[in-house]
């Protein structure tokens, strides 16, 4: 239980999906069903610029940017704003092949590998789209389509995001309360799986070795590599009774011995920090990428607009029922 309350561009694939969601913006009109998709496989959706996208699209486009398939009986303006999502993902793609973006092979094989290891296997991953009636290849086509999108979404927009320092420092002078914070600490943490084995530790820091290197030689903690340093917490990111004792240590000494569910551990405070606004120099990154993706959204909407604009969309959303999700 926890105690209390509670870089430029697009640099992670699940990014850009949701920057396209933003910006959906219904355009061209509503064909209705085409009769001569009715007994297709695949129903089309709409067709941008006489390239089709289809109800397996929508799959292919959950599975490569980490989302759950659609529901059978999702309702339909979800379904509605997954076609636009999509026509937008369109849009961008053909603006790519006029400027002739380029995707090495190894980026996109370097996340297929990344995606088949949190799936378990590339065997449980094939399974998986193979039940999801969704074909390797458009998978792999997905997240390619999704690397080109974010390096087009680079050069046309956000490339042309100009931040100074004066904007920066003026966000910062008029939004001073949004960067107040409570007392903090830097905390340090040593676990292992047995009392025994955490009491004799203990023992060893009290007689002067350095706890940070007993981190890095006993600690089964993932921050061990660090000398067990957890970060910056504030009153209430830790659970109740790590916090007391936090909050309990006087200068670096070890902290009695903490059971908890992921074994025994000793803390150690190594930087206390006051409560107060943040100085600027603490903030300054945080407030430039805040003001990037603000601007980006907006000249985005801009850019999109215009694509749309001048392209020929037709949709057929009377293809679009009760089964989207294939």
């Amino acid at each position: 239980m926890i105690c209390g309350g509670t870089g430029r561009g697009t640099h992670f694939l699940w990014s850009v999906a949701a920057i396209a969601a933003i910006v959906i913006i219904s355009a061209g009109c509503d064909s209705g069903q085409d009769p001569a998709q009715k007994a297709r496989l695949d129903p089309i959706l709409a067709v941008v610029n006489n390239s089709p996208i289809t109800r397996k699209d929508i799959k292919a486009l959950m599975m490569a940017t980490g989302r759950a398939a659609p529901a059978s009986d999702m309702d339909g303006l979800l379904a509605r704003s997954l076609v636009e999502e999509l026509v937008e993902r369109r849009l961008i793609l053909q603006r790519s092949g006029e400027i002739g973006e380029f995707v090495e092979d190894a980026r996109v094989q370097s996340l297929v590998q990344l995606v088949s290891r949190q799936y378990g296997s590339k065997e449980e991953l094939e399974k998986i789209l193979h039940e999801e009636k969704i074909d390797l290849s458009r998978w792999k086509k997905s997240i390619r389509e999704t690397f080109e999108i974010e390096q087009v979404l680079e050069r046309e927009v956000y490339s042309k995001i100009d931040i100074s320092e004066a904007d920066i420092l003026a966000f910062y002078n008029e939004n001073r309360e949004m960067f107040r914070v409570g007392k903090r600490w830097r905390v340090r943490q040593i676990v292992v799986r047995s009392e025994e084995d955490a009491k004799k530790l203990r023992a060893r820091v009290v007689a002067g070795v350095s706890f940070a290197l007993l981190a890095r030689q006993a600690s089964i903690g993932v921050e061990r590599n660090r000398g067990g340093d957890m970060g910056l917490f504030s009153s209430g990111e830790l659970p109740c009774k790590v916090q007391k004792v936090i909050q309990s240590l006087k200068g670096d000494e070890a902290s009695p011995v903490v059971q908890t569910s992921s074994g025994f551990h000793l803390f150690q405070v190594t930087e206390r920090r006051s409560a107060g606004v943040q100085p600027f120099r603490a903030v300054r990154k945080n407030i430039s990428t805040r003001l990037l993706a603000r601007r980006g959204r907006e000249i985005l909407r801009k850019w999109i607009i215009e694509l749309k604009g001048e392209a020929k969309i037709r949709y057929y959303w009377g293809n679009l029922n009760e089964d989207t999700a294939g």
